[in-house]
């Protein structure tokens, strides 16, 4: 069994989708249902961090992306507000996301 440290969001994601079918089957003891729920735990919040990485990486990529269309420092504000306009709700997501 990975670590959270190394799983991938793909693996976490899997993982955890194994054991909500257990849970919902009735797969699983009483005895080893704590220790499944405390895994599903650990595995949400490697999903979520993987999330918010991704989601912070995609939008200063935007960001920069936006920068260079705007052609630099040729007008006061050009550079900012094209930025903002292309990746604004992306930003603002990011931004709770990881609160």
């Amino acid at each position: 069994m990975n670590t959270p440290e190394t799983y991938t969001y793909t693996q976490a994601f899997e993982e955890l989708q194994q054991i909500v079918r257990e849970i919902e089957r009735g797969e699983i003891l009483i005895d080893e249902l704590s220790e499944k729920v405390r895994r599903a735990k650990i595995l949400i919040e490697v999903c979520k961090s993987k999330l918010s990485g991704t989601e912070a990486d995609v939008s200063r990529l935007l960001a920069n992306l936006s920068g260079e269309g705007a052609g630099g420092n040729m007008g006061e504000g050009t550079g900012e507000g094209a930025g903002e306009a292309a990746c604004g709700s992306v930003g603002t997501d990011g931004e709770n996301a990881t609160d």
